[in-house]
């Protein structure tokens, strides 16, 4: 018998652009110890994600590690937070690395915002019988390197003028 503790084994966020006001591509990387299914309300969550006008729901692109829709097609925003939801049927496999892109274009203010990842599941505990709610977030995923001469440019949504 072994248990696992879960935790994201990667978590990562970039940008093409530090620049207010100009279109940006942020790239998502994330990989988790644990599989996170549909069946277990698995979710995914990019806080404090402030600043640029979006609308309430944001599409993106799967670049590597998806087989095809296993987040859907948009994620979910309100106020400074973007939920991916593992689509039905749907299993993101543990120690696998998924990375994707959302366009948008940054805010006319310069920000700095701590960015960070949570997951949230209902797995399955067999020991006690029942569902156990699990949390966990990777606080500031940025890489904190210069961008385009700004000092942490590619650190997602730090936005300078």
């Amino acid at each position: 018998l072994e248990s696992v503790v879960p935790q994201l084994d990667a978590a990562l966020m970039t940008q093409t652009s530090p620049f207010t006001g100009y279109s940006n591509t942020i790239t998502v990387s994330f990989s988790c110890n644990i599989d996170l299914t549909n069946v277990d309300g698995a979710y995914i969550q990019l806080e404090t994600f402030s600043g640029p006008t979006i609308g309430s729901t944001l599409a993106f692109i799967e670049v590597s590690g998806f087989q095809g829709g296993e987040l859907g097609t948009v994620a979910d925003y309100t106020t400074d937070t973007l939920k991916y939801t593992v689509a039905s049927g749907q299993t993101l496999l543990a120690s696998s690395t998924y990375v994707w892109t959302i366009d948008i274009t940054n805010p006319e203010a310069t920000q700095a915002p701590e960015v960070h990842f949570s997951i949230t599941t209902a797995k399955i505990n067999n020991d006690a019988g029942g569902v156990q709610s699990i949390y966990f977030r990777k606080l500031d995923p940025l890489p904190g390197t210069a961008l385009k001469g700004v000092t942490n440019g590619t650190n997602a949504l730090h936005n300078v003028i």
